[in-house]
Parts: C-alpha cells; structure tokens; sequence
C-alpha cells in the first residue's frame, strides 16, 4: 500500500512538471467571507419569549370575606377572566379601580394588580339591622315601629318623633320651616337611636335610581321588593298607606315614606316618595302634619 501511494505521486508530480495535467479553478466574485461574530447579551432575540409574558396578580381584601381567582403569568395580549367569589353573609362590592364587573375581563397588556373588595351583607347599629346596598347609606330591613320587613311600623308627622291618634293641623306641633330636619326632629334619630336618621332627598332619589323595583308580597304583604343593581342585596318596602285625621288610607295599594328635606320656605309640605303598583315617584302633596312611614338609614 505504501509502494502504491509513492508512485502515484510520483506520476502526479511528472505529469505537472511537463504540462500534461491541467488544472483550472472557478473563480468566486461574491463578497469575502467574514469572521462569525459572537452573540452579544444585548441580542434582542435573546429573551424574547420571556418578555412577551406577563404577571397578573388577583388580591381579596379579606379573605374571611370572600376569595378570588384570575392570579398567573400570561402571554401578553391575552383576553383573560378574574373573578371574586364572595363567602356567605357577604358580598362583592367593586375592585379597586371603581369597576365593579364580576367577572372581570380584561386584556394583559402590563403587569397589573387587582384587589376585590367584599362587604358584609348587613350589620347592627344600635340594635337595629341594616343592609348594604352598595349605596352611599346603609339602610333599615324595617320601618320605624317595625320588628319585621312587611311590617307596617308607626306613622308620623313630618318634624314630629312620636305616634298620635290624630293627624291633622290642629294636632301638628312643629311650626319650623328649616331646609331639612334638625337630628332632634328626626323621627328615626330619635327613635332608633346610634347614628340612625331619616334619609336626605339625594339618598332615597339614590335608592329609587341605582335599584330594581318589583311589586310584590311579603308574608302576604303587597309593596316594593328594592334590590341594588350593583351586589344584589334587597329591602321591602310595604305599602303600609297614611294616616290623615284619624284614619288609616290606602293600606296595601300604596306606601308614602318621608325625607328629611322640606318644600323650600313651606309650612305646609315635605318631600316623599310615593309608591304603588306601577309606579315609584316624587312628590310633595302630602300635608306635613299626614302621618307617613319612614325608613332609617345610617352611615
């Protein structure tokens, strides 16, 4: 093998001293070759993958309240769901943000915490029960006089705090004409105690606009189930009439409840809320010395 390989090169060496072999080489005209360049840690393409994800972080203010879900790394520009789930005898108020969505879509486009907010559904106030109905007031479950929801409670006259049998002008005590009723001559201040007083106009306009009104019956009681549009939570109203001189008008088919706000400069009328079948409105025709119900509210 050795002799072999000697010899042939040998003959190659001949044949190119004497011009019997040609040779000829493509020429190449591209650009020249250059040196490979090491990645750099600036390369943009070097963690990419990680910088397109993204951390969303889903918080409950309480968790004895309520919990929630949603929390996790994301691809960005993702459409995903977080949810609050409140546990019993509370309820979702809104996110921190003011958004009160539940669930809550949203699109990942940052890092981005959320925190839930919860709400017990209702307390006591001076051993009396109020609801929340995520409102700016929490609200009486009862009329002033009241032990229930369908109870029809006491009636009375607008600046007066105790019941009478009669209810007319030559009975009326309270001759004041102030913009809004003094705490001293608050029916549910002085009657239900603690931080209870009547509602203002904005407060019972709020509960008119910012809940779902349904006739219906409470233990055979007609008037108005009042459920918030924004937890679900729930008051009844009955259709509890007034009493004008010594009678008792329109039990069942229609409720009046005062506000602490008078008729500007009027001896003679207040504002209320006027309920019936059909229909919940302002009005202010009611005499003040009628017997109204009234529903308290506390802070």
């Amino acid at each position: 093998m050795k002799t072999s390989r000697f010899l042939s090169a040998v003959i190659l060496f001949v044949a190119l001293s004497f011009g019997l072999v040609s040779c000829e080489y493509e020429r190449y005209e591209g650009e020249p070759l250059k040196e490979p360049t090491p990645p750099s840690n600036n390369d943009e393409t070097i963690g990419s993958e990680e910088n397109s994800q993204i951390t969303i972080t889903v918080l409950s203010s309480d968790f004895e309240m309520g919990e929630v879900t949603g929390s996790g790394v994301y691809d960005i520009d993702t459409e995903i769901t977080i949810t609050a789930i409140p546990r019993e005898g509370y309820y979702f108020s809104k996110w921190s943000d003011g958004v009160t969505d539940n669930p809550r879509r949203i699109t990942t486009m940052t890092d981005a915490s959320y925190m839930a907010i919860f709400a017990p559904n209702g307390g006591i106030n001076n051993g009396y029960t109020w609801v929340d109905l995520g409102l700016s007031v929490k609200w009486a479950i009862c009329n002033v006089g009241a032990i229930n929801p369908e109870g029809y409670g006491s009636y009375f006259a607008w600046g007066e705090t105790t019941t009478k049998s009669i209810y007319d002008n030559s009975t009326y005590t309270y001759s004041i004409n102030p913009a809004a009723l003094p705490l001293g001559n608050d029916a549910v201040a002085v009657n239900m105690g603690g931080s209870w007083r009547m509602p203002t106009y904005h407060e019972l306009d709020e509960l008119c606009t910012e809940c779902i009104w349904t006739w219906s019956t409470l233990n055979s009681v007609n008037g108005y189930e009042v459920k918030s549009k924004i937890n679900d939570n729930y008051i009844f109203l009955p259709a509890a009439g007034y009493r004008i001189n010594s009678n008792l008008e329109g039990i069942g088919q229609y409720g009046l409840y005062w506000s602490n706000l008078n008729v500007p400069n009027s001896s003679i009328c207040a504002y209320f809320i006027h309920l019936q079948y059909g229909s919940v409105y302002w009005n202010s025709g009611a005499e003040r010395c009628h017997g109204l119900s009234v529903r308290g509210v506390c802070e």
